[in-house]
């Protein structure tokens, strides 16, 4: 019988590969969220060892497993005395484990979601997956796998969130100058103020960190509150640019002492530029 659970689809991350490699090439927290979201999406091979031999594959291509069959799934050691369930993004990888002689490997299909189960084991004691073990060798703790779902979710959430130009309710925010300066951004929210929303008297420009999302924000000063105002604002920077979200904030006196001090603004109505 053959090494491998065979399935009439191949299984194949190469989005993952890719991501991870970017990741290796540049360490950024761009870098690494986009592999954590392949992650969510990825089907792995996993290792395992039946307590018996199976049965014939099926005509869909799979091979079927008792329910009473009992399950070993492989474990590799490090030197520092930890030990990892090892996980591969295709067949390729997988052929990079060496194997025992008499050894009779199979390989099971799990999502990152499916491993939590072994991790909430109390008989289980890794300390977490290991993909790709034989060259990226990218280790996922035990304690990110079993809230990778709910971090995710949360991630998700705040995305969703700032597409809309709202932050979520306890999300914190920081203010800091722009590493590279939007200059067809904030021109079109200069011109937006000059010929047609009268009603903005100041307008200054930052950038906010949300939780390693950067977003172009805006702090209106106007003649009264009306969140019509704010909408005209960020409608002007969206129209130069939709690849980074625009947050919109009033002018308060905290914003002032705080993140402004005395930054020169953008717009100002009073001296006609």
């Amino acid at each position: 019988m053959s090494k491998e659970n065979k399935t009439l689809e191949p299984i194949r991350n190469d989005e993952l590969k890719q991501a991870i490699q970017k990741l290796k090439k540049e360490n950024t927290k761009e870098h690494e969220l986009e592999m954590f979201k392949h992650f969510k999406e990825a089907r792995l091979l996993a290792p395992v060892i039946f307590d018996r031999k199976l049965g014939k594959m099926d005509a869909s291509g799979k091979i079927p497993i008792p329910n009473d069959v009992q399950i070993k799934f492989l474990l590799v050691n490090t030197s520092e005395n930890k030990s990892f369930f090892p996980a591969f993004t295709d067949l390729e990888e997988a052929k990079k484990l060496p194997v025992k002689d008499g050894e009779e490997i199979q390989y099971i299909v799990r999502t990152i979601d499916e491993y939590t189960v072994l991790f909430k084991d109390e008989n289980n004691h890794a300390d977490g997956i290991v993909v790709n073990p034989g060259s990226e060798n990218i280790v996922l703790p035990s304690n990110l796998v079993e809230n990778f779902k709910s971090l995710f979710e949360a991630k998700e959430t705040i995305e969703s969130s700032l597409e809309k130009g709202v932050v979520p309710r306890g999300v914190q925010v920081s203010f800091t100058d722009a590493s590279v300066y939007p200059t067809k951004v904030v021109n079109a929210v200069h011109d937006a103020c000059l010929n047609d929303i009268k009603e903005v008297s100041r307008v200054w420009f930052k950038t906010a960190l949300v939780q390693h999302h950067v977003c172009h924000s805006f702090i209106v000063e106007y003649d009264r509150h009306d969140e019509e105002v704010l909408k005209k604002v960020r409608e002007a920077a969206l129209s130069a640019g939709k690849d980074t979200p625009v947050l919109v904030f009033e002018y308060t006196d905290r914003l002032n002492d705080e993140v402004i001090q005395d930054e020169i603004p953008l717009y100002d109505r009073e001296l006609g530029f």
